[in-house]
């Protein structure tokens, strides 16, 4: 039977509903790394040998491997009505090579890039947000099929990460406790993996079917903050899940979205924040019902999903079937 769940920081309203999962499909399934995606490399701006396609870097790290550029085509730019700064970091020089081949260390120097540009913008007292993400494949809205992330610096806060906030500020004042820190207490067999300063798991009203969560056990706001030890942690973690995930669903296209705490906040208020990461995939496209209510349908239960990811991990996957064979 169906049943609704909500979610508590962005209060968005969720189906489970298993039961469409044997809804029959009559158009072709494409994976995001299909023919015309993949093997169109000639005049990739994001390659090394192309570089000049590209504005001046402005982040490089020390292997050369990571650079940061302003993207060409912003969302937002230092003129006009739109002000803030987009940017595109490319990590690796590899036209062809995917998230999940990447190594734990070429995963660090990524999250080291990110780190200091988080840096720089909370210099910026205009700044008010800083948006980072991933879009792997077509499906989650890859133009380029070239391995990057994509920085949104903003002066305004969005209002879905304004609700979460305010969310974790009101459970603080009411509980004295972070609503984030206790699901790593009280949501153990949605636990996933965990490691020595990370928490993976599935969340409770996932919106998507096997959807990821990422906490640092320890509670900090922003990302900025974390230091090398956690650095190597963190890759460790995303570098399983992503894993699990192109296992799981067979080179599945995902976003990777990091959930920072706004920079306009007072300082108590910023203090209840609790950084977190998403790990999304893309197997379907909104509908009419979504785009009208703004809820959600669901079709694999997320202690489910739990389980089959914890497996993977844990050594199992071959005794998992492929969630495409379940659909």
């Amino acid at each position: 039977m169906p049943e609704v769940r909500i979610d508590y920081l962005t209060e968005d309203i969720v189906t489970i509903a298993e039961e469409r999962a044997n809804r029959p499909h009559f158009f072709k399934h494409e994976t995001h790394s299909g023919k015309q995606f993949t093997e169109y490399t000639e005049g990739c701006p994001f390659c090394p040998e192309n570089s000049h396609m590209l504005p001046d870097p402005i982040y490089v790290s020390q292997n050369g491997r990571v650079i940061v550029v302003p993207n060409k085509y912003p969302a937002f730019s230092e003129n006009g009505s739109g002000y803030g700064f987009h940017e595109v970091i490319i990590d690796t020089p590899r036209h062809t090579q995917k998230f999940n081949e990447f190594s734990e260390q070429e995963i660090s120097g990524v999250l080291s890039a990110i780190q200091s540009r988080l840096n720089y913008y909370r210099t910026l007292k205009r700044i008010k947000y800083v948006q980072i993400i991933k879009n792997d494949g077509r499906s989650a809205g890859a133009s380029i099929y070239h391995s990057h992330w994509q920085i949104f610096a903003m002066d305004f806060v969005p209002n879905k990460q304004r609700l979460i906030h305010t969310n974790l500020h009101n459970y603080r004042r009411e509980l004295n406790s972070c609503f984030l820190c206790d699901i790593q207490k009280n949501e153990g067999t949605l636990k996933i993996y965990e490691n020595a300063g990370f928490f993976a798991y599935s969340p409770y009203a996932s919106l998507y079917p096997n959807m990821v969560q990422i906490l640092p056990k320890e509670h900090i706001s922003d990302f900025a903050d974390f230091d090398g030890k956690a650095i190597n942690s963190l890759s460790e973690i995303l570098k399983k899940a992503v894993n699990a995930l192109n296992i799981l669903m067979d080179d599945v296209s995902f976003n990777i979205c990091f959930q920072n705490a706004p920079y306009d906040s007072p300082d108590e208020k910023y203090k209840c924040g609790h950084f977190f990461i998403q790990l999304i995939p893309r197997i379907s496209n909104f509908a009419g019902f979504e785009l009208s209510t703004g809820c959600f349908i669901n079709m694999v239960k997320p202690e489910k999903s739990c389980l089959k990811m914890k497996e993977i991990i844990n050594g199992y996957s071959k005794m998992m079937p492929k969630l495409e064979d379940e659909l």
